[in-house]
């Protein structure tokens, strides 16, 4: 499998010839983006790895959330999340994770909405209805975003509403019971001066079954219920106030039962996210100049209801621990740019009011609250220039600096060295950091672009890794994690190399990275009760501490190549393979670091015909085998389908066009789980979907 791979890999990486045609609407080094720097700028002069998701692949993709269209583009998809019905999705970039819990702080990729913090890494707190676009940065964005952008960063541009009015019902069903219902719309008033973009869903599924036909209970979900605008004031043409707002809420999520000889383990997660965010965006008439104004607030919960018993005493599930996070912040950000130079500056202020707790009394008699409560006060500067060299401006240098400090807050019950004997502590840690980035690009033909990028990064230490004492599970032996008030944050050095080819119908890049992490947070493996800090008659341990060094090494790769428009076919019929190899992922005593897969890809076709109004897509995803608590985990493939095809056109008032939509799921009937040997962890087998999609004309 992954000869295969790398073999197909390889050979569409270098696949061109001289009458290829030009691939419509897919990404060049012309297009505009605006994660890189926090400003708009061609793709071109930009010297990290980056990836465009357009809006006509997400339309026609089928997907449900925003991980089934990351997960084929090769970036790694992990934990016992990956079960679609709990909220709970991992994604994985170059080794580096978002969180388990959808905490923006303990991730190492971070989340964005229209290029602010969100609060949580959670991607699927949107419906793709509302996604303009994704554009992702491979690597470090720190200098731009500061803390948490240590692997890579992730911002969902959600949708504006334009001159032509759109609106778009759905409605379908499908396996183990799934109900889905969407509705968005947007729009321009008459005079230009307001615009309008709204998006709402609903979905619900029962207890899945796997690919042996067993079911797994406790692994429905109740509903997940998800809402979005984006509304504008245009005062002109180059200035503009915009409110947007999300909301979205999950009730009794369920991650699926685990037996054993012993006990039984269930549990499910209940989740809340909304924000609201006020931005001023501006420009003068020539554009030499651009501005960005924006206060942003919003709350991120989940409450975690877990038992575990002997099968005999099961009864109703009690809240095992709950988290919040209220966040608000504000950015401010100016653009200077000349034919020659351009400079982006800007101030960034966050705060994060934490409290995440643990009811001691499902383990213990007479005890109370666990884990901590905290604020994380942030202010960032940062500068971004850039200088256009040689007669074609086609060499590109950049340079950027931040400065940010952290000021962390919180106390917590239980001292990490005596978990057994509570008391109240407090802890006050302030960080500071300055980060420097260098980069080039250089484009010789205006479809090759050859790019490298020299970036720090850091990561904050989380509450629960500085203080509290959190038990993974209940009853006499559960594992604890114990957090350590001295831990220092993490900081990486990365340095990247790589192309980027956009030569007509083919679209392909190679990039070779190396991070040097330093102070890399990490739960160390359990110790028995008794031993070291670990109290007696306390169940076993895992302290957090810093690993001293870490070396991340390796390759991605990918490609696609339009055969239809090669060959003039009047269709579209792509195939793409997109691919990570990690060469080395090793702490300084040469072990290997938990939940990295050595090997991860992704390939497919994609297929569009005009004249009969369909599309389909045939995506593999291929999860690696990874180390997971001392085993082994993944190493399967997983096919998808999804198929969109126009029924009906109508016209008069209500002109519309009726699609119908397909979509298969573990569409060979895998049999597999994401985590090592635990029920729990089975994901479902082969599931249908059909839904009928109206779109307004």
């Amino acid at each position: 499998m992954k000869r295969t791979v790398i073999s197909a890999s390889v050979s569409l990486l270098f696949i061109a010839a001289p009458a290829l045609l030009a691939a419509p609407d897919s990404p060049t080094l012309a297009t505009v983006v605006v994660s890189a720097s926090r400003t708009a700028e061609e793709l071109r002069d930009v010297s990290q790895s980056m990836i465009v998701i357009t809006q006509r692949e997400i339309r026609e993709s089928g997907a449900e959330n925003a991980v089934d269209i990351l997960k084929r583009h090769g970036l790694q998809i992990g934990g016992v999340g990956e079960n679609p019905n709990y909220d709970g999705t991992r994604v994985m970039m170059r080794g580096v994770a978002t969180s388990n819990h959808g905490i923006d702080m303990s991730g190492g990729i971070l989340v964005l909405i229209d290029g602010r913090r969100t609060g949580t890494d959670n991607i699927g707190i949107l419906d793709m209805n509302a996604i303009a676009r994704i554009e992702i940065i491979r690597g470090p964005g720190a200098i731009a975003y500061g803390s948490s952008a240590i692997g890579g960063v992730i911002n969902v541009i959600t949708t504006r509403g334009t001159r032509k009015t759109n609106a778009s019902l759905e409605a379908g069903i499908g396996s183990f019971g799934s109900k889905t219902l969407k509705a968005s719309a947007s729009g321009l008033s008459a005079d230009g001066r307001f615009d309008y973009a709204l998006a709402a869903a609903r979905y619900r599924i029962d207890d899945y079954s796997d690919a042996k036909g067993e079911r797994n209970l406790n692994s429905a979900m109740d509903s997940r219920a998800k809402f979005a605008a984006n509304l504008g004031w245009n005062l002109d043409a180059w200035n503009r106030i915009g409110l947007s707002a999300q909301q979205t809420e999950t009730r009794h999520a369920g991650i699926g039962t685990f037996n054993s000889t012993a006990a039984r383990l269930e549990q499910y997660k209940d989740n809340d996210y909304h924000a609201l965010d006020l931005a001023y965006e501006g420009s003068t008439q020539k554009g030499d100049k651009n501005w960005t104004l924006r206060y942003f607030t919003g709350k991120t919960t989940y409450d975690l209801h877990r038992q575990s018993a002997l099968p005999a005493t099961l009864g109703q599930m009690a809240l095992f621990s709950d988290y919040s996070n209220s966040f608000q912040g504000a950015q401010g950000s100016f653009h200077l740019d000349t034919e020659r130079f351009s400079l982006v500056s800007g101030l960034d202020w966050l705060d994060y009011d934490l409290d995440q707790n643990q009811p001691f009394s499902i383990l213990r008699a007479n005890k109370d609250v666990s884990l901590t409560n905290g604020q994380y006060r942030n202010i960032g500067l940062f500068a971004i220039g850039k200088a256009r060299l040689l007669q074609e401006r086609n060499l590109v240098l950049s340079a950027g600096l931040r400065y940010d400090t952290f000021e962390a807050d919180m106390e917590t019950l239980y001292d990490y060295r005596q978990i057994d004997a509570p008391r109240r502590i407090r802890i006050a840690n302030t960080y500071r950091k300055w980060l420097p980035s260098l980069g080039v690009a250089y484009s010789p033909v205006n479809y090759l672009k050859l790019r490298a990028n020299y970036a720090y990064a850091f990561k904050m230490p989380a509450p629960r890794e500085q203080g509290g004492a959190f038990f993974m599970t209940t009853g006499a032996l559960a594992p604890v994690f114990v957090g350590n008030p001295n831990i220092k944050p993490e900081e990486s050095k990365t340095f990247d190399l790589g192309l980027d080819v956009n030569y007509r119908a083919l679209d392909a890049y190679v990039t070779y990275f190396a991070s040097d992490y330093k102070n890399k947070i990490s739960a160390l493996p359990a110790i028995a009760a008794g031993t070291g800090n670990c109290p007696a008659g306390s169940p076993s341990c895992r302290f957090y501490e810093n690993l001293n060094k870490v070396d991340m090494r390796g390759v991605e790769t990918g490609a696609s190549f339009n055969i239809g428009q090669h060959f003039n076919w009047g269709f579209d019929l792509t195939p793409y393979v997109a691919l990570t190899r990690m060469s080395r992922y090793e702490d300084d005593t040469g072990a290997k670091i938990d939940e990295i897969a050595k090997t991860s890809a992704s390939f497919g076709t994609r297929f569009r015909h005009p004249a009969w109004k369909l599309s389909a897509n045939l995506d593999f995803v291929y999860y690696g085998q990874r180390a997971q608590y001392e085993k082994e985990a993944g190493g399967h493939t997983v096919a998808d389908l999804q198929i969109l095809k126009s029924l009906a056109d109508f016209g008069g008032a209500a002109s519309g066009d009726l699609k119908l939509k397909v979509s298969v799921t573990n569409l060979f009937n895998k049999y597999y789980r994401m985590a090592h040997n635990t029920s729990y962890a089975l994901m479902p087998g082969r599931a249908f979907y059909v839904g009928l999609v109206y779109d307004m004309k």
